[in-house]
């Protein structure tokens, strides 16, 4: 029943970041939501719930993308696999956390922005327009909900 909540949720975090973000561009660098649902997703679910949820995510995501096949799906899953396997490693409750968070975002971004500039210049450069902006967007906005998810879990003590 938790995988279903959690597809279903993230069926609407999908549609809501594929059709309103791109309005809440800054700089002409939109955030992804599903990062960040994903990030914190994967945190408190068990790991094979939280890969299929990722593999699913990935390929919602490459049905209504107009770029390649199969890269959301690759990008999203290998971000999860790694947060997976971190789990032991690094004590999620503090803020030094996010720096997964960052390295996650920057790396979907440059595995599903970067390969369609033409040529390695512009590749190059889109780096550091679009692929470093958007991870750093993200890791503000995994910030903000970090905290007030925080200061939820404190009231509730």
């Amino acid at each position: 029943m938790r995988i279903f909540i959690a597809i279903v949720f993230l069926i609407v975090v999908s549609l809501i970041d594929l059709a309103f973000t791109p309005y809440f561009s800054l700089l002409h660098v939109k955030p992804y939501a599903i990062i960040l649902f994903l990030y914190f997703f994967t945190l408190k679910s068990p790991p094979l719930s939280a890969l299929i949820v990722a593999g699913f995510t990935g390929f919602l995501y490459d049905i209504f993308s107009p770029d390649w096949f199969g890269l959301h799906m690759i990008a999203f899953s290998t971000f999860v696999y790694v947060e997976i396997a971190l789990r032991d490693r690094v004590f999620w409750e503090r803020m030094g956390s996010l720096i997964v968070l960052f390295a996650g975002a920057f790396f979907v971004r440059l595995v599903v922005d970067v390969p369609f500039y033409a040529g390695f210049l512009k590749s190059f450069i889109s780096v550091f327009t679009s692929v470093l902006p958007g991870a750093v967007i993200n890791l503000l906005a995994g910030l903000v909900v970090k905290i007030i998810i925080d200061s939820t879990q404190r009231n509730a003590l």
